[in-house]
């Protein structure tokens, strides 16, 4: 990471870690306190857990991350998780 640093490269980096290893009572470990830990339960939710971290990072960045992820699915008319159609105003 330091060096990545020293030449400037601003790619976020994150661990992501399975909240089973959370719950089991060993927490979850960090490989730096440069890298922050993801814990994440459901992969189909990676995305959105991403989304969030990057908003703590960068907030404009992270909106239009958002913007990305969400905008096709509203204009598609499918509202994930609600088996509802969107009613579009995109």
């Amino acid at each position: 990471m330091r060096l990545l640093e020293r030449i400037e490269v601003r790619t976020p980096i994150y661990h992501v870690n399975q909240v089973a290893a959370a719950e089991s009572g060993l927490g979850m470990r960090s490989f730096s306190d440069k890298i922050p830990v993801l814990p994440e339960g459901n992969p189909d939710q990676l995305t959105l857990a991403l989304v969030h971290a990057l908003m703590e990072t960068d907030v404009k960045r992270g909106i239009e991350a958002l913007a990305a992820v969400t905008l096709p699915k509203i204009r598609a008319g499918r509202l994930p998780g609600t088996g509802k159609e969107a009613k579009s105003h995109v």
